[in-house]
């Protein structure tokens, strides 16, 4: 099996211009900045250095098909802590 050979995306929920936001991190990799620019909403975040889109399932199922067999995908929530 071929490994991966880009960065493990970090996938995150966080409240970011008062909405409930699905923050996208991961170190700079050219390939999957522009498939992140593909996603429809997402937005890059100078302050919090990731990008970013609405928090929902519909856009959580577009990130993991689109990074799927591409990288490492870890998610957490804060939502708990809100």
């Amino acid at each position: 099996m071929k490994s991966l050979q880009h960065p493990t995306i970090f996938l995150e929920e966080k409240i970011h211009r008062k909405n409930n936001q699905l923050l996208i991190k991961f170190e700079y990799d050219e390939t999957l900045i522009s498939l992140v620019r593909t996603v429809n909403g997402a937005s890059w975040s100078k302050s919090l250095k990731a990008w970013y889109l609405i928090s929902n399932a519909e856009n959580l199922s577009i990130i993991l098909k689109l990074f799927k067999n591409i990288s490492c995908l870890l998610y957490t929530s804060d939502a708990a802590d809100e």
